[in-house]
């Protein structure tokens, strides 16, 4: 008999009904995943599209710094990895095929610079390489 993995979610939804009085009302929904073994050695796999590590969608800002960083550029950062990451631009340019990309904190300070290189171009997205670790 094969092991099973049970896995239980419970989701809690607040809602609030108005005009008064107000009424709230909370609805709880149990989720319930079966996975077989196979599942499991299935996730535990590299991903499908030939990347060493999985990327993490997310939205930051971040700037790409060129020309000797006397010029720089705005970019909206869609995912991430410790490889690479995917960049939005605010607008079409051709991003040259090395930069460095400045990873920055909610507050606009700098948290990371990471040495890249282009490894394609679509529009305003942008797939990058980190060439070496990164350096605060």
């Amino acid at each position: 008999m094969k092991n099973l993995v049970f896995i239980i979610g419970i989701s809690i939804s607040l809602i609030a009904v108005l005009p008064f009085p107000i009424e709230f009302y909370t609805f709880v929904r149990i989720s319930i995943y079966v996975m077989s073994d196979k599942s499991q050695t299935q996730a535990n796999a590299p991903p499908a599209n030939g990347r060493d590590d999985p990327r993490m969608r997310m939205l930051r800002r971040g700037r790409i710094v060129v020309n000797h960083r006397h010029s720089s550029f705005d970019v909206g950062i869609r995912d991430l990895s410790s490889t690479g990451a995917k960049l939005k631009l605010t607008e079409i340019w051709a991003v040259p095929e090395t930069f460095e990309l400045q990873i920055l904190k909610p507050d606009g300070s700098m948290e990371l610079v990471v040495p890249c290189e282009k490894r394609w171009q679509s529009g305003i997205l942008v797939g990058a390489k980190f060439v070496r670790p990164p350096r605060p």
